[in-house]
């Protein structure tokens, strides 16, 4: 019989996974609109665009001068391999994230601004998972972020939500209007 090995405790960030190369005027803006938007005094995302990396705390706005790696191990992976490398980061090197929820950066971020939350599979049989996402406007990616790590509400009643938009994206205005259940 075997033993499933220890998973992780999930961390306080947020970690911004880059599938496309990003440039410092797109972080700048997503963590300003997130940090305005939030009730939160503080932002909780960092950027993670290399592996080997320890991350301890937010990104702030300024810190990035270049664009994000052309390297970066998340290109061109889907968002179940995002949170198998985010949590293999976790193990190795004991970074301050949450692999569990986390943000994607991609081609379509670039376009519309909008970015992709993801909640990774839980319990045993991981890596055979699914990985849950919904599109959102940043204002309100990390108020999201933090109600989906406490399961209030669910990522699939966001989704839900979300598909009811012309164009797959959670807006604000989308949550205010929609009746308590």
């Amino acid at each position: 019989m075997s033993t499933q090995p220890e998973l992780p405790t999930p961390g306080s960030l947020f970690p911004v996974c880059c599938a496309t190369i990003i440039p410092p005027e797109t972080i700048d803006r997503f963590i300003t609109t997130a940090q305005e938007e939030s009730d939160a005094d503080e932002s909780l995302f960092v950027f993670v665009d290399d592996t080997t990396r320890v991350y301890e705390e937010e990104t702030e706005v300024g810190q990035w001068t270049e664009p994000t790696s052309a390297e970066s191990p998340f290109i061109g992976t889907t968002p179940l391999e995002s949170y198998l490398l985010l949590r293999q980061l976790t193990i190795d090197n004991d970074s301050n994230i949450n692999h569990h929820h986390f943000v994607i950066m991609d081609d379509r971020t670039l376009k519309d601004g909008t970015v992709v939350l993801v909640e990774g599979p839980w319990g045993a049989g991981e890596e055979e998972g699914e990985a849950k996402t919904v599109r959102v406007e940043p204002k309100i990616a990390q108020e999201r972020l933090l109600l989906h790590n406490i399961g209030e509400p669910e990522i699939d009643e966001d989704q839900a939500v979300a598909q009811e938009a012309e164009d797959g994206v959670l807006r604000l205005e989308a949550i205010q209007n929609r009746p308590p259940a």
